[in-house]
């Protein structure tokens, strides 16, 4: 588990009434798929109040990929070609798996987090 400290925020309320603080949050990939925001405040009598939430991080790659095949369809014996672009830093790795293999299940599978892992 991944955790990000932010540097120390200090707000002070003088008001009798309810008063608030915005921070700008740098979310970074690596909370995927979600985060706890927890806030802690001491009031004046010396009470310690916290609060959380949590907010849900969409697992996308820091890199825009793409891959194009043509023709789409072809048959044994013919070329077919594949077109990959990627952003400067990008890693890449190419498989083909024929789709038997899937039908024998098993731990096998390309995933998102597979990938993160490499």
């Amino acid at each position: 588990l991944a955790s990000t400290r932010l540097s120390a925020c200090s707000h002070h309320c003088n008001c009798r009434s309810a008063c608030g603080l915005s921070l700008d949050l740098p979310v970074d990939a690596a909370w995927a798929p979600e985060v706890e925001i927890l806030l802690s405040a001491v009031r004046t009598n010396g009470e310690v109040v916290t609060d959380s939430t949590i907010i849900e991080v969409f697992d996308i790659f820091q890199h825009d990929v793409s891959l194009s095949i043509s023709p789409m369809k072809t048959s044994p014996g013919k070329s077919t070609t594949l077109t990959v672009t990627a952003e400067r830093g990008s890693r890449m790795a190419i498989a083909a798996v024929d789709k038997s293999l899937h039908v024998l299940g098993g731990n096998n599978q390309i995933t998102k987090s597979r990938v993160r892992a490499i």
